[in-house]
C-alpha cells in the first residue's frame, strides 16, 4: 500500500515486538502473530499458535486485521450492528473471522468480551477441516446470537481451551487443543442451525424476494447475454454473504445457492413451455441453457418424459 498525504505507515513497539499500522480514516492494525497480539492486549503467550484473551475494558479505536483465525464472544447481546433481529436471542454474540478480515475492536472492547485466536497450523492433522465451517465466511452483521444456555456452553469451551494452553507444551498439546477448538466450532454449527430455525419467518420473506428476483431474471431474457446469475452477486443484491445465503437456502429448501439458481432456471423454462408458444430452442436460449438438448436432458431426468413443445417450431 503506497504512502500518501492521508495514508502513512508507522512502526509501533509492544514488548519489543513490532507491528505495523496504517493511518487512514481509521488506524488499521495489522497483527500477524499470536504472540504479538498477546503483547498488544497485555496477555501472556502460553502457546505460539493459540490464545484465549480479553481485550480489556479500555476501548481500542481503529480497525484490526489478524494474520490468524479469530472467534469473538461478547456477553452483551442484542446489537443490531451484528445483525440482531427481534426473533433472536440476546444473551451473547459470537462472530468468526478468517485471517485478514478487518473488524472494529470498539464493538468488542469491554470486560464481557473474550477472543479465541488460533493459527491454522494448530488444526493440522485434525479430523475435521476448517473449510466445512462456512460461518467463517459470513459477514460481521451475520453474527451468531446466543441464548443464555448457549453462551454458557461457549464460555466453558473457551475456558477449557485456556486451561489447556497454560499446560506446558508436550506431544499431546496440539491434538487436545485442536479437538477442543473443533468442539467449539461444532457448537457454532449447531447454534447457527438453531438460529436459522428461529429466523424461519424472516428467512421465508428473504426466500420469496430471491425467487422473485431470479424469476424476473430468467423470464426477462437477461440470461441470454449474461448467463446464470453469479452466486456472489446474487447474495450482494440480497444483502447477504454468499456463504450465509447458501446455508440459509439449504436450511429452508435443501438446496445451496447454486442448486437453487438452477432450480429457478428450470422452473422458469417450464413456465415458458406451458404458457407461451415459443419453441424449445427459444425457451432454452432465453433462460440460459447451453442448448435445447441440455434443457431436454434435464427435463427428462426431472420428469421422466420429454418436454412437449407447444406452438410453432
Amino acid at each position: 500500500m503506497e504512502c500518501k498525504d492521508y495514508l502513512c505507515r508507522v512502526k509501533l513497539q509492544y514488548a519489543g515486538l513490532p507491528f505495523r499500522a496504517v493511518m487512514m480514516e481509521k488506524r488499521i492494525y495489522d497483527i500477524d502473530t499470536i504472540p504479538l497480539c498477546n503483547n498488544f492486549f497485555a496477555g501472556k503467550t502460553g502457546h505460539p499458535l493459540v490464545s484465549v484473551i480479553s481485550p480489556g475494558d479500555k476501548p481500542h479505536e481503529g480497525l484490526f486485521r489478524f494474520g490468524f483465525y479469530a472467534v469473538l464472544l461478547n456477553e452483551k447481546g442484542g446489537c443490531r450492528c451484528s445483525g440482531w433481529k427481534e426473533c433472536d436471542f440476546s444473551a451473547g454474540i459470537m462472530t468468526f473471522m478468517t485471517p485478514g478480515s478487518p473488524f472494529c475492536m470498539e464493538t468488542w472492547s469491554g470486560g464481557s468480551c473474550t477472543m479465541l485466536l488460533f493459527h491454522p497450523d494448530i488444526m493440522r492433522g485434525a479430523a475435521k477441516s476448517l473449510h466445512r465451517h462456512t460461518f467463517f465466511r459470513y459477514r460481521k452483521d451475520e453474527a451468531l446470537h446466543l441464548s443464555a444456555r448457549e453462551t454458557a456452553v461457549m464460555k466453558e469451551c473457551l475456558e477449557n481451551i485456556r486451561q489447556d494452553i497454560v499446560w506446558s507444551v508436550d506431544e499431546f498439546s496440539q491434538t487436545i487443543i485442536a479437538e477442543r477448538i473443533g468442539l467449539l466450532l461444532d457448537y457454532g454449527d449447531r447454534f447457527y442451525k438453531r438460529q436459522f430455525i428461529t429466523r424461519h419467518e424472516r428467512n421465508a420473506e428473504a426466500l420469496e424476494s430471491l425467487q422473485n428476483f431470479l424469476d424476473k431474471y430468467f423470464l426477462s431474457g437477461q440470461a441470454v447475454g449474461k448467463g446464470l446469475p453469479d452466486p456472489a452477486g446474487t447474495a450482494r443484491i440480497m444483502g447477504m454473504s454468499a456463504a450465509y445465503l447458501s446455508d440459509m437456502l439449504e436450511e429452508e429448501t435443501g438446496k445451496d445457492i447454486k442448486e437453487f439458481i438452477r432450480y429457478r432456471q428450470f422452473s422458469a423454462a417450464c413456465s415458458q413451455l406451458e404458457r407461451t408458444g415459443k419453441s424449445i430452442e427459444e425457451i432454452s436460449r432465453e433462460t440460459g441453457y447451453r442448448s435445447a438438448e441440455c434443457f431436454c436432458d434435464i427435463f427428462m431426468k426431472v420428469t421422466g418424459k420429454a418436454p412437449r413443445e407447444s406452438g410453432r417450431k
